[in-house]
């Protein structure tokens, strides 16, 4: 979100608690950042510091390629930076909620039941002892979960890594993008297979990584690039969550307009 930042260290903030999209200026901290946010996603977690720990170096990689790209070009970067990369985007898809913790937490889908669904044979044939298994289970969980998740993301990062990469400077367009609270998108292509990610990397540059047939298209031509920023624009509030930054409300309220228009959930019922 450090790209977004302004002069007073604070960023434009877009949210919608009801019906109105509200826009405010915000320190980041106010709002972006979760007190021990994998433990509260792995809730199976044996050590969610660890867990932390793990999570926090992938990204640390991650940001580091980011800056890479933003300072130099995306055609310098080494096989090991793009796997950094790829697999950096990739933890962006499995560590969000509805990805994740419908399959791992045990309030919701009753985790101690599904475990011993899964070895009820064993069980009745006396092979395996029903209180061990969930001894086990309370043990050794997190590295199951921990371990699948990464697995997961490994497995989309291959995916990514195939596709050809680029990067788009948007300052011809003049009209910086934002940054939503789940950046990454992607689509599949008619074979069913990943055809198409994206990710804001700064205000004036976008990560786009696609098919070869995906660079015909209009939008990605140098004299397109304010409609591919709206684009991109539209995209971010549809995947949005709970918040959208930008740099500041955009001529004439643009942002708020487009806010307004693309938001990507339905509005909750107001309780006034």
């Amino acid at each position: 979100m450090t790209p977004w930042l302004g002069g007073d260290n604070r960023v434009q903030r877009f949210y919608r608690p009801h019906i109105k999209v509200i826009s405010r200026r915000h320190a980041p901290r106010g709002f972006a950042w979760e007190e021990d946010l994998y433990r509260l996603q792995i809730p199976d977690a044996k050590n969610p510091v660890e867990v932390e720990e793990k999570m926090g170096r992938i990204e640390d990689a991650g940001l580091r390629v980011r800056d890479k790209i933003l300072q130099t070009s995306i055609d310098g970067l080494t096989p090991k930076e793009k796997a950094e990369f790829a697999l950096f985007l990739a933890l962006l898809l499995v560590r969000r909620p509805e990805y994740v913790k419908p399959k791992i937490d045990p309030a919701q889908e009753d985790w101690e039941r599904r475990m011993l669904e899964a070895f009820e044979k064993p069980i009745e044939m006396g092979k395996l002892d029903k209180n061990s298994l969930l001894e086990m289970c309370e043990g050794i969980g997190s590295g199951l979960v921990f371990q699948g998740m990464l697995d997961s993301a490994k497995t989309w990062a291959a995916k990514i890594i195939l596709l050809t990469w680029r990067s788009f400077d948007l300052r011809s367009g003049n009209l910086p993008v934002v940054l939503a609270d789940y950046p990454f998108k992607m689509w599949g292509g008619e074979n069913g297979e990943l055809a198409k990610v994206t990710i804001p990397l700064a205000p004036y540059c976008i990560f786009v990584a696609g098919e070869a047939q995906s660079w015909t298209e209009i939008c990605y031509r140098e004299e397109f690039r304010q409609a591919l920023a709206i684009d991109f624009i539209g995209d971010q509030f549809r995947s949005a969550n709970k918040f959208v930054v930008a740099l500041d409300n955009g001529k004439n309220d643009v942002y708020l307009k487009l806010a307004n228009d693309n938001w990507g959930h339905d509005a909750p019922k107001s309780l006034s």
